[in-house]
């Protein structure tokens, strides 16, 4: 194993933050050896909010709920007009 003076390699990367461990990296060597669903919960929650519905609904339960979290808050209330009053409707959830 190659060392640097007496410091290993893994001893030197665990004082470093993890955007200091992947700089000079490209992008898909930073994702390398994630899965799919990894790979999704990586992206920015706009992109995230991009989503279809329908795919969000095609993945497990689990991630469904992780994007969701994520994208919630940006997401703004549905508003429809009633005669000339605004009402502000929730969003439903799907049933699950």
């Amino acid at each position: 194993m190659v060392t640097c003076g007496r410091t290993k390699p893994e001893q030197r990367l665990k004082g470093l933050k993890p955007e200091q461990r992947l700089k000079g990296l490209k992008p898909e060597q930073r994702l390398a050896g994630l899965g799919a669903e990894e790979i999704l919960l990586a992206l920015p929650d706009e992109v995230l909010q991009g989503l279809k519905e329908e795919y969000v609904r095609s993945l497990p339960r689990a991630l469904q709920g992780a994007i969701r979290k994520r994208t919630a808050a940006g997401r703004p209330a549905a508003r429809c007009e009633v005669g000339t009053r605004r009402a502000v409707v929730a969003r439903r959830r799907p049933a699950r």
